[in-house]
């Protein structure tokens, strides 16, 4: 499975890497295109451009009818005064070329075209207008006169032509170059239409390829999705036993657990919190935990600034936990006053699916401390009573085990008589007798004091 989803997946990246290629493939060809139409309407400008001035080349002649009318007064037939002095031929193609050079985006055309026209101008009132106006009046100027005004006119003529070959050499270099960027252009075009073909048929094929590898990641996932929903629902089923046994277990745990919000408010109490407050359940949800335990105010107001001092564990990890030793009341009131208690509480405070939440465990120290005054005053009555009597006992044999000394050291018959020696031992047997009995009696009264202190205890 993992095998055949690794290779669905290098397919898909395969297909995803023509489709981009296919993409590109167009762009390129399309700017390629465009390119090339912008080189085809640049060539055409210039050939029009070229075509004007060929126009303006061909026109700007003088016209032999005009100069035999001017040397000779015959006026050509069919032509009246007002059509020889009306405008000259290359005076429209001479506009029609500075408009065309006007719309090349840079200054050589229009500047050119302008020389032209200044030229033509310059030649034209040197020796057409003239010549013109001489057919028109009939003045009959001769040959002579006729060659004479051309040969003035021939610098202006030669200022003419020197600026249309310009133009034309401009011209032809310009068609040249936009020629050649249109059919490099045409050229891209077509290479670039040829890898869009190609990569379109590769794309295409890989389509195909990669579709039973799709189907079968689509199977893939499916079978995924049914495996991770029945693995979640076993997860939740085990999930609600373990918080069924957690239940079980916090309802018979000796301590109080409690539960509560953001706000301190109680959500949730053990039996054992119940039995040790006082209270039932039902009375004390949504009631102030420090209802129950007052002194648990100062820790809550602590843990609020610790949460706005710190970054909240995105693992629900508690940032604040302390365990405080303090008084609790219990609600059955003994006298109309609340009874107090001794408490050792753990509180924890998180944060959960973006709520706070706090749970506090409080343990009863009321046996601890009756334990602790019981162990006192049974030290305090063996300090009082059964301190002295061992002393007492133990001064008492020690005088009993010097009388005994005594008794074995004392001989019969060295400074008393028989009476002497009989009465004294009977003095000492009577003195050890009574001892005894005392010492028997401390001891016994040392027994007894233990048993006391013991059964205390």
């Amino acid at each position: 499975m993992d095998r055949r989803s690794d290779l669905a997946t290098r397919i898909t990246l395969a297909f995803t890497l023509l489709a981009v290629l296919v993409a590109l493939s167009a762009w390129l060809a399309w700017r390629s295109n465009a390119q090339a139409q912008v080189a085809q309407s640049s060539w055409q400008r210039v050939v029009d451009w070229e075509d004007q001035l060929r126009q303006v080349e061909r026109a700007a002649t003088l016209p032999a009818g005009r100069a035999l009318c001017a040397a000779g007064g015959m006026a050509p037939s069919g032509a009246s005064a007002g059509a020889l002095t009306e405008r000259e031929p290359w005076v429209e193609p001479l506009q029609r070329a500075l408009q065309q050079a006007a719309t090349f985006g840079d200054e050589t055309p229009p500047r050119l075209t302008a020389l032209l026209k200044h030229s033509v101008e310059l030649w034209s009132d040197q020796l057409v207008k003239p010549v013109a106006q001489a057919c028109a009046q009939d003045a009959k100027w001769g040959w002579v006169e006729v060659q004479s005004r051309m040969r003035q006119a021939l610098p202006a003529q030669a200022r003419m032509d020197e600026a249309l070959r310009e133009a034309l050499k401009v011209a032809q270099a310009r068609r040249a170059d936009a020629a050649g960027q249109w059919l490099e252009s045409s050229q891209s075009m077509r290479r670039w239409l040829g890898w869009l073909a190609l990569l379109s048929v590769l794309t295409g094929a890989g389509a195909l390829i990669a579709s039973r590898g799709f189907m079968q990641q689509l199977l893939d996932v499916r079978r995924r999705v049914f495996d991770e929903g029945r693995e979640r629902e076993h997860a939740k089923e085990e999930l609600a036993v373990t918080q069924r046994r957690m239940r079980v277990l916090v309802d018979h745990v000796k301590d109080a657990v409690i539960a509560f919000d953001a706000h301190g408010d109680i959500q949730w109490i053990n039996p054992a919190g119940e039995a040790m407050f006082g209270a039932e359940r039902s009375g004390l949800m949504g009631a102030s935990v420090t209802t129950l335990m007052p002194q648990l105010e100062a820790e809550l107001q602590a843990a609020a600034l610790v949460e706005r001092a710190t970054v909240t564990d995105e693992l629900g990890l508690p940032w604040f936990s302390k365990t405080v030793a303090i008084e609790g009341l219990r609600l059955v009131k003994v006298a109309g006053v609340a009874e107090r208690i001794a408490l050792d509480v753990s509180l924890v405070q998180t944060r959960v699916g973006g709520h706070v939440v706090g749970v506090a465990v409080a343990r009863d120290l009321s046996h601890v401390r009756r334990l602790q005054r019981e162990k006192e005053t049974v030290l305090a009555t063996l300090q009082r009573e059964v301190v002295p009597e061992l002393k007492t006992l133990q001064a008492q044999l020690h005088q009993l085990m010097l009388d005994a000394r005594t008794w074995d050291s004392t001989p019969a018959d060295e400074a008393f008589s028989d009476e002497e020696a009989a009465a004294r031992r009977a003095l000492l047997a009577q003195g050890h007798q009574t001892a005894v009995e005392q010492a028997y009696h401390r001891a016994q009264t040392l027994g007894r004091l233990v048993d006391e202190a013991l059964t205390r205890r």
